[in-house]
């Protein structure tokens, strides 16, 4: 019985790895064919010096959702600040059309570690939805095999 058990849990974490990892593929596979176009889009945010990180979060023809981190100069003081952008093709160029800050505790993205999972991507929102569902499915089939398993040492 214990063996099950551990089958099972075992299938559960593998699948929320596999959940949270197909989202940071997919967002790395985007990043890697497409970042290029986005390298100079840092210039459009005010704040931003220079940019150490950039993600592409979402593409298609028309729009893009871009995380952009970098260094700014913030009252004399370098900050390390993170942007979430979205992106329209404008006569054949990116231009910037929403964005918002990434804020820590401290109101600053100083030691921010993005999750791209968790925010801004409707579609790896569904993928974990579906991952929860998996693993609902997986947690009640194991309760089913520890209820026949008991019901099967009392006969």
């Amino acid at each position: 019985m214990k063996k099950v058990a551990g089958i099972i849990t075992a299938i559960i974490i593998a699948g929320l790895i596999a959940t949270h990892g197909f989202a940071l593929v997919r967002i790395q596979t985007l990043t890697s064919r497409h970042g290029y176009e986005f390298a100079e889009t840092y210039r459009q945010i005010e704040m931003l010096e220079s940019v150490e990180s950039l993600s592409v979060l979402e593409l298609s023809e028309h729009r893009a959702r871009i995380y952009h981190s970098g260094v700014a100069i913030i009252h004399g003081e370098e900050r390390f600040v993170a942007f979430i952008s979205d992106f329209e093709m404008i006569d054949e160029q990116w231009e910037t059309v929403w964005r918002d800050q990434v804020r820590g505790r401290t109101g600053s993205a100083d030691h921010f570690m993005w999750r791209h999972w968790w925010l801004y991507d409707d579609s790896v929102g569904a993928v974990v939805a579906g991952g929860i569902l998996v693993a609902f499915l997986l947690i009640s089939m194991w309760v089913i095999v520890v209820i026949v398993d008991r019901k099967r040492k009392n006969l």
